[in-house]
C-alpha cells in the first residue's frame, strides 16, 4: 500500500521494491550466467526457468532504475560469454512493444525529463540540494551515516523536500567522505573490475567464468542503480536489521 500508488509493486521480505529489485539485480546474472555456461539440458532447463521468474519478480517491483541496471548486467554477460546472443537481441528490439506489459512500458517512459512523475522530481529536488552541500564541503565531507547527511542536507534543501539519504551513491560517498572518498572508491572498483577481466581473458575455466562474469555484471548493475538509489543505506541486503528477529529470542547467560 505504501508503494503502490496506481500500480501494485511487489517487494517480497525486503520492505522496498526498490531494494528488492537491487538484490534481484545480484541473483539474475548468476542465474542467467548459469544458464548459458551449463552443458546438461535439465540444468540447462532450470537456470533457464529461474532466469525468466527472477527476471518477471523484476519486472513486478516496476522500479525502472532496476529494468535499466538490468539490460546493462544482460549485455555484459552477452558481451563475455556468448556475443552471437546479440544478433538475436538486436532482431527482438521491434516486438519489444508487444512483449511487454504496458504497465511496465509506462514506468519506462516516465524516466523522461518530459514525462516525469512525482518520484522522479522528488529526487531531483534531492540531488540539487546536495550539490548544493557538496559545493561546499566538497572536500572533506560532512561525516558518514544518516544523522549526519540530514543534519546538513536540511540547510540546503528545496522547499523543506524531507530526505534521509541523497538516493544517489556518489552524491551520497562524496557527501560524507568528500572527492578523496569518491576519487577512493572509484580507483578500488576500477582496479578489482580491472584485476577480473585480467583473470577472465586468460582463463577457459568455465568455474572461473562462472564467478567472475556475472559478478563483473552484477556489480556494474548495482552501481547503475546506484544513480537513482543510494544502494547502502538500507543493510537487508547483506544484513538483518529487523530488530523484531530478537523478540522471542531465548538468552542464555555464559559465565
Amino acid at each position: 500500500e505504501v508503494f503502490s500508488g496506481d500500480i501494485i509493486r511487489i517487494f517480497a521480505t525486503f520492505g522496498n521494491p526498490n531494494i528488492y529489485g537491487e538484490f534481484l539485480l545480484v541473483a539474475i546474472p548468476f542465474a542467467f550466467a548459469a544458464f548459458l555456461l551449463c552443458k546438461t539440458t535439465r540444468f540447462k532447463i532450470l537456470f533457464a526457468l529461474s532466469t525468466i521468474l527472477l527476471i518477471v519478480n523484476l519486472g513486478f517491483t516496476f522500479s525502472r532504475g532496476c529494468y535499466v541496471a538490468l539490460i546493462v548486467a544482460v549485455f555484459l554477460i552477452i558481451w563475455h560469454l556468448d556475443k552471437r546472443i546479440l544478433g538475436f537481441g538486436l532482431l527482438a528490439v521491434p516486438f519489444i512493444p508487444f512483449i511487454i506489459p504496458k504497465s511496465i512500458l509506462a514506468r519506462f517512459a516516465s524516466i523522461s525529463l518530459t514525462n516525469m512523475d512525482t518520484s522522479s522530481v522528488y529526487r531531483i529536488r534531492i540531488w540539487q540540494a546536495c550539490l548544493r552541500l557538496i559545493q561546499k564541503y566538497w572536500f572533506l565531507g560532512v561525516g558518514v551515516g544518516a544523522y549526519a547527511f540530514t543534519l546538513f542536507y536540511q540547510m540546503f534543501s528545496f522547499g523543506g523536500t524531507p530526505a534521509q539519504h541523497s538516493h544517489n551513491l556518489f552524491l551520497e560517498i562524496t557527501i560524507g567522505l568528500g572527492i578523496i572518498g569518491l576519487i577512493t572508491f572509484l580507483l578500488v572498483v576500477c582496479y578489482c573490475i580491472r584485476d577480473a577481466r585480467y583473470v577472465l581473458h586468460r582463463s577457459t575455466d568455465n568455474s572461473i567464468k562462472f564467478m567472475l562474469v556475472p559478478s563483473i555484471a552484477a556489480l556494474m548493475a548495482i552501481f547503475v542503480q546506484g544513480i537513482f538509489d543510494y544502494i547502502f543505506y538500507n543493510g537487508v541486503i547483506y544484513m538483518n536489521n529487523d530488530e523484531n528477529i530478537f523478540e522471542n529470542k531465548v538468552i542464555i547467560p555464559i559465565n
